[in-house]
């Protein structure tokens, strides 16, 4: 098994770094949680127990995704850490 994470495999997988990488597991994680949270709100506010999302709060929670993740990238490169 191939996986995501281990950098053992780097160099026969060099064309597919977009796909599989620790970068791209982090990024289609988060845009899976980031879809499973609107499909959360969308069934509770019909039941009425939370507040729906408009599209102008989905496009928020969009871009703080692609912050995140450009931070994330950065802090790679630079060889840092964003946790306290």
């Amino acid at each position: 098994m191939i996986s995501p994470l281990d950098a053992r495999y780097r160099g026969e997988l060099a064309g597919y770094h977009e796909l599989a990488s620790e970068e791209a597991f982090m990024r289609y994680r988060a845009r899976v949680e980031l879809l499973y949270l609107g499909f959360l709100v969308d069934k509770l506010s019909g039941m009425g127990l939370v507040k729906p999302i408009d599209d102008e709060g989905r496009a928020r929670l969009s871009l703080r995704l692609r912050l995140v993740m450009t931070l994330r990238r950065l802090s790679m490169c630079l060889g840092i850490s964003l946790r306290p």
